[in-house]
């Protein structure tokens, strides 16, 4: 899924390994300020509406993405050691905290 603006591609999120009601997101930015509150009302709304999950995850090791992540609702669980010695963190949102979430449109 890209975001785009001004014509042009400001981020992309990329859904995978959806597994018994559990799928993966990825995002990359190309500019600063691209998750606005449509693009995750887009972005959600396609992991719980068409694609019905029960959850969303997405995990990273960088502390700014992390704090990104935090600031978009999700819940950050640490893993220490998980990548040979480096701890990463696990994001996830359910349908229920995404509804009650700021940027649900619902």
């Amino acid at each position: 899924m890209a975001i785009l603006g001004g014509g042009e591609i400001k981020g992309a999120a990329l859904f995978s390994w959806y597994s018994a009601g559990v799928v993966e997101v990825s995002m990359a930015a190309f500019a600063s300020r691209w998750i606005t509150r449509s693009a995750m009302a887009e972005m959600m709304g396609y992991a719980f509406g068409q694609l019905d999950a029960q959850a969303v995850m997405a995990r990273t090791g960088n502390n700014r993405v992390c704090r990104i992540l935090g600031k978009m609702g999700l819940k950050g669980h640490h893993v220490p050691h998980i990548r040979g010695g480096d701890t990463e963190t696990f994001f996830t949102m359910t349908p229920d905290q995404w509804r009650g979430s700021r940027f649900c449109k619902e």
